[in-house]
């Protein structure tokens, strides 16, 4: 209720919307994490969204780490999550890192994350690899130079 010159008037709940956009988004992450983290050889899957150049919103985003002495096979990743979930689920990039960043109350750390984004220059040390005519190809610096002109099309 806000007061208005004397009488109390309902006011939208401005803060709803939000609120429950961001738990649907934080839930959708969750499940989409869990689903990675089941597929063989994974250890460890976190999903978020990171900021591309000349293009509106957040783009999915997995960093992944797999099991000691695992050679991921990618294309056979791709399959499998297009057959599991609705392609705006899939994420359009994988970041492979070694072991994931968890908070003190052990979940895991996304703002570090999506602030390196998918610049390569940002991204040292760890592979990216992103979904190219529906299979997960390695993300090179032509690619990346590529979407800062926009000359890809997601």
């Amino acid at each position: 209720m806000i007061p208005s010159g004397g009488r109390e008037k309902t006011c939208p709940q401005w803060s709803e919307p939000i609120t429950s956009r961001s738990l649907r988004r934080s839930n959708f992450q969750k499940e989409v994490g869990a689903i990675i983290g089941a597929y063989p050889g994974v250890a460890d899957a976190n999903v978020y969204g990171v900021r591309l150049p000349n293009h509106d919103g957040r783009a999915g985003m997995c960093a992944i780490a797999f099991h000691d002495n695992h050679h991921p096979d990618f294309g056979a990743l791709s399959r499998h999550l297009h057959s599991i979930l609705p392609r705006y689920a899939i994420p359009l990039f994988l970041r492979v890192t070694k072991a994931m960043t968890l908070t003190g109350n052990m979940k895991h750390q996304k703002h570090g994350l999506r602030e390196e984004g998918i610049d390569p220059k940002n991204v040292r040390g760890e592979r990216i690899i992103w979904l190219k005519n529906g299979e997960y190809v390695d993300f090179t610096i032509e690619d990346w130079e590529g979407l800062n002109a926009g000359h890809v099309k997601l």
